[in-house]
């Protein structure tokens, strides 16, 4: 057997009761090499019997071989928990992404809310705008109305009182020339600026002289087929035909732009409205409307 000058190499065993598998399998390898150290000697003094290098060539073959085989679970281990992070780092990367894109759509959605949100705010604030402007128009114009009316009804009281001073001279003229309560064309003519004209029996013609307004007023006829209970009736009636219009053209209601027929007991009021019409007609003319 050869003999070694080197010192035999100290391996460092564990504490017994502690590791696992892996520390029993150092323990052997351990007990092993204590084995061949006692063969060999201490001294490295010739071995008397055995194979050559047999016990120190066991222990160092079974320390390689569980060597070997930690380092190939080793390996096997890494590469699993290498795989396992790698597939979790993968499947974070995914759910990263997706959220990600999630917080990009709402991202998005929001943004787009805060346009409209603005948008209506635009709208809202234009609405409110041309709601002010109606607002101030509707005052203009009730201001603008108001105005009208209070025109309308100084020129009915003076129309009124103008009537009332032409009652009076009319009257005073009257008993001058002793014809009390005569009253003739002229007269009505002066009163109501009315010209009159009798056409035949039952229809007179009558003139507007500040307007040139033509209308006719005669008794209603009777329906045709109508019994004699019906004729009563339309001898209470008067018809009413407008012939021309004057400077009054388009100005007058309904009423007074056809041909209508009434009881002889509104004639009074109809003639009464129909000349404040035709004065305000004259009194818009001469304004300049």
């Amino acid at each position: 057997w050869p003999t070694s000058d080197k010192a035999s190499p100290v391996i460092a065993l564990p504490k017994k009761g502690t590791g696992g598998r892996y520390a029993k399998l150092a323990e052997a390898a351990a007990a092993a090499a204590a084995r061949a150290k006692k063969v060999i000697g201490s001294e490295g003094e010739n071995l008397p019997a055995g194979k050559p290098n047999g016990a120190w060539s066991s222990a160092y073959r079974t320390l390689q071989a569980a060597h070997i085989k930690l380092q190939t679970k080793y390996d096997k281990l890494k590469e699993t928990k290498l795989h396992g992070f790698l597939d979790e780092a993968e499947t974070y990367r995914t759910e990263l992404a997706e959220h990600g894109s999630k917080a990009e759509e709402l991202v998005n959605h929001f943004r787009m809310e805060a346009q409209r949100e603005r948008e209506g705010a635009a709208e809202a604030q234009k609405f409110a705008q041309k709601a002010y402007e109606l607002e101030r128009e509707n005052n203009e114009l009730k201001e603008t109305l108001l105005a009208y009316q209070g025109k309308m009804l100084r020129m009915e009281q003076d129309m009124m009182e103008k009537e009332d001073a032409l009652m009076e001279r009319f009257k005073e003229e009257a008993s001058a020339s002793g014809r009390d309560g005569a009253w003739g064309p002229e007269e009505f003519e002066a009163f109501t600026g009315l010209r009159w004209t009798k056409q035949s029996t039952g229809i007179h013609q009558f003139r507007h002289a500040a307007t040139g307004f033509v209308f006719q007023l005669s008794a209603a006829e009777p329906e045709e087929g109508a019994g004699g209970g019906n004729a009563t009736a339309a001898d209470d009636e008067v018809s009413f035909t407008p012939i021309e219009y004057g400077i009054a053209n388009g100005l007058l209601p309904g009423y007074l732009s056809s041909a209508i027929d009434f009881e002889k007991r509104e004639l009074p009021g109809f003639v009464g409205r129909m000349l404040a019409v035709l004065n305000q007609v004259v009194a818009q003319r001469g304004a300049g409307h």
